[in-house]
């Protein structure tokens, strides 16, 4: 449940960015959260948008070789180019939850409740980094 509540959260923050951005339909990922079905899908139902994760776990090195194309002259654009390299890909379908979309407003409440706080929590993070105390996930804990 509690990684539920943590997936249902980044879904929520990142459905709110999708639609800042008025992103289309269908919404491309790749990456290390992409590589959960259930990260994909909760995206999906919160954003009302097709998530469509490719197989590809080098999709970096397929942009970077599709871009090549187009700038050695070797194809006429980025989407001529993308057909050197056809690509397997996961489709996931918004399915209508009442539950999550509620879920979604109350979230969006909450965030908005709690912004007055935002200040002090950064300073909270800066008196932890005087201290020398880890402050994100990427920082080692001495053992």
């Amino acid at each position: 449940q509690l990684l539920r509540a943590v997936f249902e959260g980044l879904a929520f923050a990142v459905a709110e960015c999708l639609d800042l951005l008025d992103a289309g339909s269908r919404v491309p990922v790749c990456g290390g959260g992409a590589r959960s079905d259930l990260l994909c899908q909760l995206l999906a139902d919160a954003s009302g948008r097709t998530i469509v994760r490719t197989a590809d776990p080098e999709i970096g090195a397929r942009g970077a070789a599709i871009v090549a194309l187009v700038a050695a002259a070797l194809a006429d654009d980025v989407a001529a180019a993308s057909r050197f390299f056809p690509g397997d890909a996961v489709e996931f379908v918004p399915r209508p939850s009442p539950a999550l979309h509620a879920a979604r407003g109350v979230f969006a409440r909450v965030r908005a409740a709690l912004r007055p706080e935002w200040t002090e929590l950064r300073s909270l993070a800066a008196v932890s980094a005087s201290a020398g105390e880890p402050s994100t996930a990427t920082e080692r804990i001495p053992a």
